[in-house]
């Protein structure tokens, strides 16, 4: 993979290289100063992109609004907040001893902004799975905030 990153870089340097060169060997100083930062630069942001793994961080920038637009179509789908909510609490209903769904359902109050129930929701899930760190921690905040 560095390989890959390293030539990346080597054929950078070389097309600005093969570009810069009627610059560089100019009698104009300024053009010739200009170019070579210039070049430096790429150079630069060339190492920087391949040394810090840029690919991963550059392909999650990329795909980013594509999965929450994929996420904002699965929500339109069930409804909405309101049918998600519909659904989770008929899902409680039927299985009360489901702490995921209380714990979600709890989630998606706070999003609702009623604060009551989601603390209702998150101590339902707290009885049911105490052990639980992130359901504990959600059930601490609406707690301080009801």
């Amino acid at each position: 993979m560095y390989l890959l990153y390293f030539l990346f870089s080597v054929m950078i340097i070389g097309a600005v290289g093969i570009i810069a060169i009627p610059f560089i060997n100019s009698q104009k100083t300024i053009s010739a100063n200009l170019c070579k930062t210039v070049l430096c630069m790429i150079s630069f942001i060339a190492l920087v992109f391949a040394g810090t793994g840029g690919t991963h961080q550059l392909s999650e920038w990329l795909n980013g609004p594509k999965q929450h637009y994929q996420l904002l179509t699965e929500v339109q789908a069930l409804g909405g907040i309101d049918g998600m909510i519909s659904r989770l609490s008929q899902k409680t209903k039927a299985h009360p001893n489901d702490a995921q769904a209380w714990f979600i359902l709890g989630k998606l109050y706070l999003v609702k902004q009623d604060s009551a129930l989601a603390f209702d929701a998150f101590q339902k899930a707290k009885n049911l799975d105490p052990a639980n760190p992130e359901i504990d921690k959600y059930y601490r905040a609406a707690k301080e905030s009801s």
